[in-house]
């Protein structure tokens, strides 16, 4: 039969199939709406901060230049001048010692001073005077009067800056347990100044107390209460600087003086606001004595050399 010589027709397998592109464009559509709805519902049920961490990734936290304030403890700390004989800081639990002076002049001779060329007054060697000191007494509260304020230019000051917190930095490493920076002049420099010092010195000095003492005119003007609380924030410390107050020679056959009674209760607010430590010089008897009878906490005498 006629039909059973036919060739049998062949159909195309792939007839029905859609073209790749076709495949991919369809692909590509359906990730679009998933992406826009996906979108959307983020943005409804998450907050901001949470959606954009999510859609564009976290951004990079910068680094901190703050440094962690260090612990303060309370002292009674007297005037010691590195060389003299030991017998009077004998039993006392701190001490209080000049760096330099307000002159700028080293208490004492080191590496870091003569590298420096600075000048000395007393040729005592810095770390057998201090090794003998801190075998005695526990705490030493090293006085400084920075010289770098009084440069002309900011490059030198920065310079001076340096200079000076290589000083200190040996003065740490020979057994000194705090600094406090004196003879800060905030009618004369300016409190960024002050501040730009003081961060300076506590990224090398880390964990040891950094302080700075505020002249009395000075912080008891309310118009300076900002640049006060801007200090305290900075240093580890603040010292109300009281050697400049001249008082009565009223003291009792106790050693108690009225006048210094005054004007403890008039610094009180300040004292207690921004935990100043009242400072105070060797020749302010009446205060000294006054300060001890009201078993004041915390107070630093300095000789003012």
């Amino acid at each position: 039969m006629a039909f059973l010589n036919r060739r049998p027709h062949r159909y195309r397998a792939h007839a029905g199939k859609l073209h790749p592109l076709a495949i991919v464009a369809i692909v590509l559509g359906c990730t679009l709406i998933v992406t826009v709805i996906v979108g959307n519902v983020l943005n409804v049920v998450l907050d901001d901060e949470t959606y954009q961490k999510l859609t564009q990734g976290e951004e990079p936290t910068p680094p901190t230049t703050d440094i962690k304030p260090s612990t303060v403890r309370n002292v009674n700390a007297y005037p010691y001048r590195l060389g003299d004989k030991i017998d009077g800081m004998i039993g006392q639990t701190s001490a209080s010692v000049c760096i330099n002076n307000a002159a700028g002049e080293l208490q004492y001779r080191s590496d870091v001073g003569d590298r420096y060329g600075l000048p000395v007054a007393n040729d005592q060697p810095l770390f057998e005077a201090m090794g003998e000191l801190c075998y005695f007494v526990p705490y030493v509260s090293g006085v400084f009067y920075p010289q770098a304020f009084r440069e002309q230019s900011a490059d030198l000051r920065y310079a001076a800056m340096h200079e000076e917190t290589a000083l200190l930095h040996e003065f740490l490493n020979a057994g000194g347990s705090e600094l406090l920076i004196c003879g800060w002049n905030p009618f004369e420099q300016s409190v960024d100044d002050a501040i730009t010092y003081l961060r300076l010195l506590k990224s090398t000095a880390e964990a040891i107390p950094i302080g700075i003492a505020i002249p009395y005119e000075y912080a008891v003007d309310t118009a300076n209460w900002e640049a006060v609380a801007r200090l305290s924030e900075a240093a580890d410390f603040c010292a109300l600087d009281l050697t400049s107050v001249t008082l009565e020679n009223d003291a009792d056959e106790f050693g108690t003086s009225p006048s210094a009674q005054a004007l403890l209760k008039r610094c009180e607010y300040l004292l207690n606001q921004y935990a100043m430590r009242p400072l105070f010089a060797a020749s302010q008897t009446g205060l000294i004595s006054t300060a001890i009878n009201e078993f004041r906490p915390t107070f630093q005498v300095i000789d003012g050399t």
